[in-house]
């Protein structure tokens, strides 16, 4: 049985309540029940105490379980989620179409980029999302480096567009915060993303 404060609070009440002697009792038979609640009190006292040392240790106790169970959860979270990277799987599951972004992006980029989601029997979000989601994946830092190394892009062959990517919120917030982390617009930086693409499609 597991022993708590409460237990041993009403163990030391229980000391302080032995049956009394009659009343026509001797005596002697009244010395010896002083002589026992004398023990029993003194019983009674140490019970408490240590009532209260159980009572005080256990909400330490509890405290500590609570605050260790919590990290337990994150770092249980923390390694699924580096697995789920690791596989691939990061970012698989509860995708949905977000609010329009605008896209500052090559025309021709965006015309092969396009046709090839077509071909695919995929819409332009979906595979928009697909994209930023493997950038994100990968490191926003490493494709940017990446992409430094392509070809260049005159800024007269630009345009600007509007489009509904299909992919988590926190794939979205990750990649803007990256972003602009790296002092790069979004705008242009999902632009560069589609460049990308385009350039493994065979432009230029």
């Amino acid at each position: 049985m597991e022993i708590d404060a409460l237990v041993l609070l009403r163990a030391a009440l229980a000391e302080l309540c032995p049956p009394a002697p009659s009343p026509s009792a001797n005596p002697a038979e009244f010395a010896a029940w002083a002589a026992d609640l004398r023990v029993r009190r003194q019983r009674a006292l140490e019970l408490e105490e240590a009532a209260l040392g159980v009572f005080d240790e256990q909400l330490r106790a509890g405290s500590a379980r609570r605050r260790i169970e919590a990290r337990v959860r994150r770092v249980e979270r923390s390694l699924d989620g580096e697995r789920r990277r690791v596989e691939g799987t990061l970012y698989a599951q509860q995708r949905h179409r977000g609010a329009p972004v605008r896209v500052v992006v090559h025309a021709e980029a965006w015309t092969i980029v396009s046709a090839d989601a077509i071909r695919r029997r995929r819409s332009v979000g979906d595979t928009l999302g697909a994209l930023l989601t493997r950038v994100v994946e990968v490191g926003v830092a490493q494709f940017v480096e990446a992409d430094q190394r392509g070809a260049g892009t005159s800024t007269d062959d630009l345009r600007a567009l509007q489009v509904r990517p299909v992919l988590d919120a926190e794939v979205w917030s990750t990649f803007r915060s990256e972003v602009r982390r790296l002092g790069i617009r979004v705008a242009r930086a999902v632009g560069l993303v589609i460049e990308q693409e385009a350039r493994r499609l065979g432009w230029r």
